[in-house]
């Protein structure tokens, strides 16, 4: 299975569209007639079982409406609500599968930078969360990817060091095809490292001695958190122009 990351425009524009359709066969009929042919090539083929459901309860809908003189306005608004909720269940797996696509190309981009940059690098993921531990010498370097975010943090430097480390994965992953856009930074300069380092190690300081359970640790706790606030949105704009993800 093949995902353009430009899908993911379509199914959230498709989403925001469903959402403010009324429950009424015509307007349905319409919203999904005017579904481009990219659209729906992906629906077929991230939720097929769904989008077969939805194009079902539209079609008994119709044949319904056909009869309306043997028919209950009930039972046409009944499927005309199951139609739209089968849609709507389309369009978030559709969403999901891309997400998750989409931050496992992110993932490996990190890892395999990291590698370049000549780091000992560590993968764990829990759920939809992946956590990659990165050490070279006393310095540690923790990456989160989640859904739409990359959350990063340094710890073993004492002074502005990890600024220009940072800078240097993040180049190193641009040229991977993935671009950073900085949405919050905590400049903690802290050799113990900061907040999402201290969320990972909690009351356990013995994980940082051990990167699989460290990296873990992280993608647990950040699985069953809100995001934490140094993290970075971000969009893979080669993936688009080139090469698709493969998922």
């Amino acid at each position: 299975m093949r995902i353009a990351l430009e899908d993911s425009t379509l199914v959230r524009a498709a989403r925001a569209e469903l959402r403010v359709t009324p429950e009424d066969l015509a307007a349905l009929e319409s919203v999904m007639s005017g579904w481009s042919p990219a659209l729906t090539s992906t629906l077929a083929t991230l939720s097929p079982d769904e989008i077969a459901r939805a194009r079902s309860a539209v079609t008994r809908a119709v044949t319904i409406g056909k009869r309306q003189s043997h028919s209950s306005r009930a039972e046409i608004v009944n499927q005309v609500a199951e139609a739209k909720e089968q849609l709507a269940q389309a369009l978030s797996q559709a969403h999901r599968r891309i997400d998750t696509a989409s931050a496992e190309s992110t993932a490996q981009a990190v890892v395999a930078s990291g590698q370049q940059l000549g780091y000992r690098v560590t993968r764990r993921r829990e759920g939809c969360t992946t956590a990659i531990d990165m050490r070279r010498d006393h310095e540690i370097v923790l990456a989160v990817v989640r859904g739409g975010t990359i959350a990063l943090d340094h710890a073993g430097l004492a002074d502005a060091t990890c600024l220009r480390r940072h800078s240097e994965l993040f180049d190193e992953i641009g040229s991977r095809g993935v671009e950073l856009v900085e949405v919050g930074r905590d400049d903690h300069r802290d050799d113990s490292g900061g907040q999402l380092i201290r969320a990972a190690v909690g009351d356990h300081p013995e994980l940082l001695g051990d990167p699989g359970a460290f990296a873990l640790s992280a993608a647990r706790q950040i699985e069953h958190t809100s995001p934490q606030p140094e993290a970075w949105n971000y969009t893979t704009e080669a993936e688009l122009e080139g090469p698709r993800i493969q998922a």
